[in-house]
């Protein structure tokens, strides 16, 4: 236990120590995609010792290789405007690809994906609030269940859901509150929709949709937020498709080795973009 405990702190400051050289070394300067090598160089090097499933270890070691090879492929760096979309690009290609090899867990997705509909007054005073400040200031990287944030209303909605089993409530609900699922905020679709002139009603339909089509079509539905966004760096459908074909394999191994599906959803391969978000933000 001690070795185990002894490997995983080494490998832990191994990444930390990248980043905070990589960092320091290119404060102030324009940031590229190269510079956080080091750090996935660090995690490639992560290994797996007696007491470790290797599925697990592999789907965070293959996420930040895929994530960094990938934006490689298609960016040389990226605006600070774009920047803090960099880690919401995973969880929708891993969201489909549990949805396209478990029917059940689709069939739960689906399920969930009515139940917004069917609570359309929660969703329009939850919508109501955020737009007329009750909550205060809000996030829109709202991973706890604080009152107005959207994963306590995904929360709320599971709820009271029935016919959905425990464990897929628990990973839909992780895909949008640690996993990020795409970087939409409820209540966003209805604010615009009532600026644009929309009834209440109107604006709630809207916002019903908006939330429904994260589940229904997590790739599209993160792509069409970037379109309205106006971001420019790379394709980041390309991106999540491609991201998705290599995630597929080392997915389906945690399946199979029964790795809990809302820990399949919060891979953390956007550890790599943080050091974009801290250069960016530093200059």
């Amino acid at each position: 236990m001690k070795e185990l405990y002894e490997k995983m702190i080494n490998e832990a400051m191994a990444a930390q120590k990248a980043d905070v050289t990589v960092i320091s070394e290119n404060r102030y300067n324009d940031f590229k995609i190269a510079d956080a090598k080091p750090y996935a160089d660090a995690v490639a090097n992560m290994t797996v010792l007696d007491g470790q499933a290797e599925t697990v270890i592999n789907l965070h070691k293959n996420s930040v290789k895929t994530h960094f090879e990938t934006l490689s492929s298609l960016t040389e760096t990226v605006r600070p405007e774009d920047d803090p979309f960099v880690e919401h690009y995973q969880t929708p290609p891993i969201l489909e690809i549990l949805c396209e090899e478990d029917g059940a867990f689709a069939d739960s997705v689906d399920k969930f994906i009515q139940a917004i509909a069917d609570n359309e007054a929660l969703v329009a005073k939850e919508s109501i609030r955020r737009y007329g400040g009750f909550y205060g200031p809000t996030c829109v990287v709202d991973f706890a269940l604080m009152p107005g944030s959207t994963s306590n209303v995904v929360n709320q909605i599971l709820a009271k859901t029935d016919g959905i089993p425990v464990e897929h409530k628990q990973a839909i609900l992780a895909a949008k509150s640690w996993g990020m699922n795409t970087s939409y905020a409820v209540g966003d679709a209805f604010a615009n929709a009532l600026e644009a002139g929309a009834t209440a009603a109107e604006a709630t339909e809207a916002e019903i949709a908006a939330l429904q089509n994260i589940y229904k079509d997590p790739i599209e539905a993160q792509g069409q937020l970037m379109d309205d966004a106006d971001h420019s760096s790379f394709d980041v459908r390309k991106y999540m498709l491609t991201y998705k074909k290599e995630m597929t394999a080392t997915v389906k191994a945690a399946m199979d080795d029964g790795v809990f599906y809302g820990n399949i959803l919060t891979v953390p391969a956007y550890c790599v973009g943080d050091i974009a978000h801290y250069i960016a933000q530093s200059t």
